[in-house]
């Protein structure tokens, strides 16, 4: 048997596809099926946890009558000739002199004159669950706030047990919103633009590790088709790529009450990149500091003072504050570092002062315009000064 695949789909589709493959898991498996009637080569990766699933068209066939049209194949492998095949496009030739006997694909394109991908006795199949259409939404949008999700959700060793290490997706008829958070710092990103299709809003929670392989570059315009089963949650692309992750049977964390607790009353506004610059001279004097702590003076409207623990004092320009009291508050750093990411050009810090202190403090995430982003809602937690 032999068949040909273009170079540029056939690294397009195995790109995605080879995610849902875990080298790690014995029962994680990669498959080929030749599509006679359609001409072409389906890919499906599983594991446990993930299904992903593409197809490439063949250039050419040449099939016999007995010839096996499904193989296991070595996923490792596979891999690695992946990182090589060429970005131009080029026909791959893939050739088994005996589909019944032997183990071994041959493999040939420009510049490698042969490379060999062993196959793999057949694995027990996953049973494949009814996949039910959720609705469509922009592919930026969705990969957008799913990044940003993502940098706050935990992903250490000591939360896995816990929701702090899943991003939470919350669905209703109009709107998603999804969550992510480290127990210090909490965000949520809402999406408004869904094109939703189910009467019942519902809840899904993703761990840290599967919902960052729902990640991928995406073009401009591009639309995912969001879709589930009882047990998994992803999208198909415009390459009609099916990727999906479990979804984990955790409680979502409550975090509503949180909005209640944060009074506007005490606003500082600061440029990002300023704040990021202090910190950055901050971690180079004081790497060994876990926690910042910041002095803002109600007289002095543009600038505050960071504090290390050696006392080592750094300047921080405002653009502005309005203050009730003088007030410190101390973060600790990366969790600052974190929550900078997702903000824009300049970021607002609303609390209440009590006792020259603030437990929570919201981070609004200004535009060109000087607005809030509506669609976001960033809360981080403070440390207490043990000083006052």
């Amino acid at each position: 048997m032999e068949f040909k695949v273009d170079s540029q789909e056939f690294k397009k589709i195995l790109t995605t596809c080879i995610k849902g493959y875990n080298h790690k898991e014995d029962s994680s498996y990669v498959l080929f099926e030749i599509d006679k009637k359609k001409r072409q080569l389906n890919v499906k990766c599983r594991s446990n946890t993930t299904l992903f699933r593409g197809s490439v068209p063949l250039r050419s066939l040449t099939i016999e009558d007995d010839d096996l049209v499904e193989y296991s194949v070595d996923g490792v492998t596979l891999k690695q000739i992946l990182s090589v095949l060429p970005d131009t496009p080029v026909s791959i030739d893939f050739s088994i002199r005996n589909s019944i006997v032997d183990r071994v694909f041959t493999i040939k394109f420009p510049g490698i004159s042969k490379v060999k991908l062993n196959i793999e006795s057949m694995p027990l199949i996953h049973e494949e669950e009814k996949i039910e259409f959720l609705g469509e939404i922009s592919a930026d949008e969705f990969s957008h706030r799913l990044n940003n999700s993502l940098k706050l959700t935990s992903n250490d060793s000591q939360s896995q047990d816990s929701p702090q290490s899943a991003v939470h997706m919350f669905f209703d008829k109009t709107t998603i919103t999804m969550m992510g958070t480290n127990t210090i710092v909490l965000g949520e990103f809402k999406l408004e633009d869904f094109d939703y299709k189910l009467e019942d809003p519902f809840t899904l929670l993703i761990k840290h590790q599967q919902a960052s392989l729902l990640m991928k570059n995406v073009e401009a315009n591009e639309v995912f088709r969001l879709v589930k089963t009882p047990t998994m949650f992803g999208y198909i692309d415009k390459d009609e790529i099916l990727s999906l992750v479990s979804v984990v049977d955790m409680a979502p964390v409550k975090y509503e009450f949180l909005k209640e607790l944060i009074v506007r009353e005490d606003e500082i506004i600061i440029d990002k990149n300023r704040l990021k610059e202090t910190l950055d001279i901050f971690s180079k004097l004081s790497p060994q500091d876990a926690y910042v702590r910041i002095f803002f003076s109600k007289a002095d409207k543009l600038k505050a003072q960071v504090f290390s623990d050696n006392e080592d004092v750094f300047d921080l320009p405002l653009v502005n504050q309005l203050l009730t009291e003088d007030v410190t508050l101390i973060f600790s750093k990366s969790a600052l570092l974190s929550t900078l990411q997702i903000i824009n050009k300049e970021v607002k810090l609303i609390f209440k002062a009590e006792n020259s202190q603030a437990s929570v403090v919201k981070f609004e995430s200004l535009n060109e315009d000087n607005e809030n982003e509506e669609k976001v809602f960033l809360a981080v937690a403070t440390t207490p000064d043990a000083t006052n």
